[in-house]
């Protein structure tokens, strides 16, 4: 019954988003959610300001913790990361926006993941410097309010996530 709902609820929300709400130059929209990653679940927080058609710069927060079993021994983790990222956007390229909201992005991201761990793990949860790339896929609703889908590959981790995208 779950799946069901939770298909009928995401056919429901692809079929609505009928305008066209780009993110323009000039433009800021906040981003926010949560997902899963091979380093545990995530909350983020970020915003994105259009610079050029196709181009956009961003800055992104996220907070995640996860339980690992190591040496028989359970140990929790915390991992806070500040990135700043610039994606461009696919819409014009593959005419997306013709005839819905859609949003489809890539891009390159770099900054900086905090962990914290027991002092007596012997595992390897880093802080350090981590790069990678992020694909995504914005859908929105109206002229203020999408869904956002968003793959990343970093130096350190690898995730999905999903959100809500808030146009300023």
């Amino acid at each position: 019954m779950k799946k069901i709902f939770l298909l009928v609820f995401f056919a429901g929300m692809i079929f609505s988003a009928q305008a066209q709400y780009p993110l323009e130059s000039s433009r800021l929209q906040v981003n926010l959610g949560t997902g899963y990653t091979n380093q545990g679940i995530p909350a983020y927080l970020g915003a994105d300001l259009g610079i050029a058609e196709n181009l956009s710069l961003g800055i992104d927060g996220s907070y995640r913790f996860f339980n690992e079993n190591f040496g028989n021994v359970m140990y929790k983790h915390s991992i806070i990361t500040v990135l700043g990222n610039v994606n461009f956007h696919f819409n014009k390229m593959f005419k997306l926006r013709d005839h819905t909201s859609t949003d489809l992005y890539g891009g390159l991201s770099g900054g900086y993941a905090l962990a914290e761990s027991p002092a007596l793990y012997g595992g390897s949860v880093e802080t350090g410097a981590v790069f990678g790339a992020q694909f995504g896929y914005r859908m929105f609703f109206d002229e203020k309010f999408g869904l956002d889908l968003q793959l990343n590959a970093m130096s350190t981790y690898m995730g999905a996530r999903i959100g809500l995208t808030i146009l300023l």
